[in-house]
């Protein structure tokens, strides 16, 4: 996935959460381009979070589904 800010510029060094349908936890950070990965996932419905400083704190819910995808947070 990519990390943007709101005006589309990618976001480096951003705290991601990836938290799983059975409440197990996986973190990253964002690269200077502001993308970041997850080992892959099986499908379900998980929460992804994002904090950087002076930003305020983003959550949103998302499917991984059968076949991978990449993800966007702005």
């Amino acid at each position: 996935g990519v990390v943007r800010e709101e005006r589309g510029s990618p976001l480096p060094g951003v705290k991601l959460v990836l938290r799983a349908p059975d409440g197990a936890t996986t973190e990253t950070s964002s690269s200077s381009d502001g993308s970041f990965a997850f080992a892959e996932q099986p499908p379900g419905a998980y929460m992804l979070g994002a904090q950087a400083p002076g930003y305020l704190y983003k959550r949103e819910a998302l499917i991984v589904p059968a076949t991978q995808a990449e993800h966007r947070i702005e």
